[in-house]
């Protein structure tokens, strides 16, 4: 998750991972019934790498 090629802090990518979520929320609360499984597997991938990248923060300072 870099964008345009400059570096970003463990920090800065969960604000964005949080920042996709609530997208994300706001996005199913909206969408038909029919479109909400993709939009919660997407939200599960996110919420996956933010997880991930917690993780690691805790476990390297």
């Amino acid at each position: 998750m870099m964008l345009a090629g400059s570096l970003r802090t463990r920090r800065d990518l969960v604000a964005e991972c949080d920042r996709q979520l609530a997208e994300l929320e706001q996005e199913r609360a909206k969408a038909p019934t029919a479109f909400q499984p993709s939009i919660d597997r997407e939200a599960a991938q996110v919420r996956a790498v933010k997880d991930a990248i917690e993780r690691d923060m805790e476990e390297r300072p």
